[in-house]
């Protein structure tokens, strides 16, 4: 009692406000999640929500200095989705549809450059003069082609979406950050040179090359090391361990080096991938699993950051005009693109729904926009970028959900596990049921066996009762006293087996059951006690098996 005392005396009141708020906030994010999911609204909005009603927005439960505090935090979640987003990515099919991917990448980044740099340079010259207009144009171009990976990536998950739609999308999304830098870097210095201001061109343009290609070279020799070193391990505490350490450190390494930290993660994830396959789609599995708690009070505190100030007219108009002007870049481009490439026809149709929202990438570059050019140009452009991020936070997760389910890519990257746990009993259960009275013959027992698949028959009694199952065992001790097998009736050598289970019962219910018996069957009973039929482990593996490719053949990969 006293040792119990000592620990709560040594919480302050600012320690206990800080546990007492994330424990609010992961509790009423899960909550809310569940009744959205209900909706089948994207439980991601569910968390951003949140963060608004108690973030800067709302209640400002979260002050300025405790949402700072938590960066760390933040990089962490972006670095694991980063990772998990690199993870995702095969070769093979990047190797298969790297044409319609370069096309689709290329043209929806400058899509919407070009059509958000032209419309805010027609619109700004009501506003401002010619030389401001055209440097907004130019930035405010630059930094509407970046894509926000974490809340869309989130959805694909969350509705296990696989397919061309998917594996175009999830290229994408890893690929045009990189172009938004490359082009910001360049806009910036034709910018800084309209202002009349000296600027060092080299080093201007070759830094986002170095930041990237020592994100490359960082990610890709972590991917090696951490290879060599799950090679040794099987356990899968140990795996998960290890690479979330590596990421961490990469993370740390990217930061203290001034390189693209989610590029390292990204590369670090898709390297990984090709150096140890199957250890990689384990690590996946457990991200999934374990990394929820991390990606809620992420994307929770996205929400209480987001701030939505009193803002001008013309504010409006060019935050309006952004949103437009970036809508109709990026599909006028994917489409353009798909239709180049030749590209299925869902891909057009449906990717323009996926590649609207934006976050961390944007708001960075809109910050460093801010300080390199202070007054009406750098405040235009922040107050415009985080404006739009609020709005496309919450509608672009809802719009992604949309395009995955009319291109029918939801619920196809289900895993055996998701199978078991989806299917029952019933679903598996053959309409010709291994059923024998008790009063069958041995011979006849025996015919029926050569006829049929079996391995186990089910026993019942002239009132349909259940009393055991017969199976070869049974039927090689009967066999060995050849005298008496015109007088052995099933009765007399069925083994009693109370363990059954019902048709609604989980298929991996029913699979926990056999191991923990150590067979590879069950009796099935109805709920008034009578024989269904016979459950055997090979026909749950062989439904599996046929999911497993029908899901595949589903998805046109």
């Amino acid at each position: 009692m006293e040792v119990f005392h000592d620990l709560v005396s040594r919480i302050s009141v600012e320690q206990l406000n800080v546990l007492l708020l994330l424990g609010v906030v992961l509790f009423g994010g899960t909550i809310g999640a569940v009744y959205f999911k209900k909706a089948r609204i994207p439980q991601v909005i569910a968390y951003i929500l949140l963060g608004i009603l108690v973030g800067k927005s709302g209640l400002r439960l979260f002050s300025e200095d405790f949402l700072s505090s938590f960066e760390p935090f933040n990089y962490l979640a972006l670095g694991l989705i980063s990772f998990a987003l690199g993870g995702e990515l095969d070769l093979s099919l990047l190797k298969k549809h790297g044409k319609v991917l370069t096309w689709v990448l290329f043209l929806e980044v400058f899509g919407a450059f070009i059509m958000v740099g032209t419309g805010f340079f027609l619109l700004g010259r009501l506003f401002f003069d010619p030389t401001t207009s055209l440097v907004i144009a130019l930035l405010a171009g630059s930094i509407s082609s970046a894509t926000a990976a974490a809340g869309t990536t989130d959805v694909v998950w969350e509705y296990r979406a696989k397919g061309v739609l998917t594996t175009t999308l999830l290229g994408i999304i890893a690929l045009d950050d990189v172009l938004a830098l490359l082009l910001f870097a360049i806009t910036s210095s034709i910018s800084f040179a309209l202002m009349g201001v000296s600027a060092n061109l080299v080093v201007t343009i070759g830094r986002p090359f170095y930041e990237i290609g020592g994100a490359t070279l960082l990610g890709w020799v972590a991917a090696w090391l951490l290879s060599r070193q799950l090679a040794q391990y099987t356990e899968e505490e140990r795996i998960f361990v290890f690479t979330t350490g590596m990421v961490v450190l990469v993370l740390g390494l990217s930061l203290a080096l001034d390189l693209d930290m989610l590029m390292a993660a990204t590369v670090m994830g898709f390297a990984l991938r090709q150096y140890a396959p199957r250890k990689t789609e384990v690590i996946l599995r457990l991200l999934e699993k374990f990394a929820g708690p991390i990606y809620l009070l992420f994307f929770v505190f996205v929400g209480a950051s987001l701030e939505v100030a009193s803002i001008s007219l013309s504010a409006l108009v060019f935050i309006a005009a952004f949103l437009l002007f970036r809508i109709g870049g990026k599909t006028v481009g994917t489409r353009m693109g798909a239709w180049i490439s030749g590209a299925p026809e869902k891909v057009g149709r449906y990717l323009p729904l996926c590649l609207l929202s934006q976050s961390g990438v944007a708001i960075g570059l809109s910050l460093i926009a801010y300080q390199r050019f202070p007054g009406t140009i750098g405040q235009t452009i922040l107050v415009v970028v985080t404006t739009t991020v609020f709005v496309v936070q919450l509608v672009g997760p809802a719009l992604v959900k949309v395009a995955l389910e009319k291109a029918g890519e939801a619920g196809l990257n289900v895993t055996e596990e998701d199978i078991l746990t989806r299917h029952r009993v019933a679903d598996v259960l053959p309409a010709d049921r291994a059923v024998v009275p008790n009063t069958i013959r041995l011979s006849e027992l025996l015919r029926l066996y050569a006829e049929h698949d079996w391995n186990v028959w089910a026993v019942v009694d002239a009132e349909d009762r259940y009393r055991g199952v017969v199976g070869f065992e049974n039927l090689r001790e009967a066999l060995a006293e050849p005298e008496l097998q015109e007088f052995v009736i099933a009765e007399d050598i069925l083994t009693p087996f109370p363990e059954t289970v019902h048709p609604h019962t989980p298929l991996h219910e029913a699979l926990r059951i056999m191991r923990r018996r150590n067979v590879d069957f069950l009796p099935v009973l109805d709920d008034r006690g009578h024989v269904l039929g016979i459950l055997e482990e090979r026909m749950v593996r062989h439904f599996v098996r046929r999911e497993l490719l029908s899901a595949q053949a589903r998805t046109g990969l």
